[in-house]
């Protein structure tokens, strides 16, 4: 797609009012994130959709997640697939490989700012329960619907887990307890995902977890939130008890 082709300011802004968007650089992002999505999979079925994004796009998550992570039905031609794209969009693209990632930092010229960056991360694992089809349709009139390959939100939730043990960020915390007001978490999955990364379901570590979450949860969340900022206690609760760790 050529430069010249992409939506205009005011449309933008028009349409980020209606989304609830404050800050400019995540109306760009939400932007951007959708056209690397329409042409990856118009280019590409091996890409399986997942995280925050994912979450936000297809599932109506009330949470801003800037960065697009996918998982992989095959590990040929990933780099090509990105930089080609990256190429079309006229963006500058900084990448590298790690021994279970891709990793691709791309920098397009802003429209309502200079410059904006996407974040894509292509995990290598091996996904463990399959993915779903979606139909997409794009807030922005001029990327066209289309469908994509997404993990199944029990997987999905799995990988959550597994964040929250390893990074504990308050998203993580978030996404869990949006996701389990409408899934029901597979035991059985939850420990062949964590093992796959030397990891298991310790009652004792989660929970510990999730208490050092609380000093971050209104400053790491409320940038991004597109609703009001859930007390921490309540998602703590909430998410112990579906987990069955309370």
């Amino acid at each position: 797609m050529e430069s010249d082709s992409l939506i205009g300011k005011e449309l933008l802004l028009k349409i980020a009012k209606n989304k609830g968007f404050k800050n400019k650089e995540h109306i760009e992002k939400d932007y951007f994130q959708d056209l690397l999505l329409y042409h990856l999979y118009k280019k590409s079925n091996n890409f399986i959709f997942k995280g925050g994004t994912c979450l936000y796009k297809l599932y109506n998550l009330p949470r801003f997640s800037e960065d697009l992570d996918f998982s992989v039905l095959a590990q040929g031609n990933i780099r090509e697939t990105v930089e080609s794209i990256a190429r079309g969009l006229k963006a500058k693209i900084e990448s590298r490989k790690t021994k279970t990632s891709f990793l691709f930092k791309l920098r397009f010229p802003g429209i309502l700012t200079q410059f904006n960056t996407i974040r894509i991360d292509v995990s290598l694992v091996n996904i463990v329960f399959g993915f779903e089809v979606k139909n997409y349709v794009s807030s922005y009139i001029d990327i066209p619907p289309f469908s994509l390959r997404v993990l199944k939100l029990e997987e999905i939730l799995a990988e959550k887990i597994h964040a929250l043990i390893k990074r504990n960020n308050a998203r993580d915390l978030y996404d869990l307890f949006f996701l389990l007001r409408f899934v029901e978490p597979n035991k059985e999955l939850i420990q062949k995902k964590l093992k796959i990364f030397r990891m298991e379901f310790d009652k004792e570590l989660i929970k510990r977890k999730i208490e050092e979450i609380k000093p971050k949860w209104e400053a790491e969340l409320k940038p991004f939130l597109l609703t009001e900022l859930t007390d921490f206690e309540v998602a703590k609760e909430f998410v112990e008890r579906k987990l069955g760790i309370r």
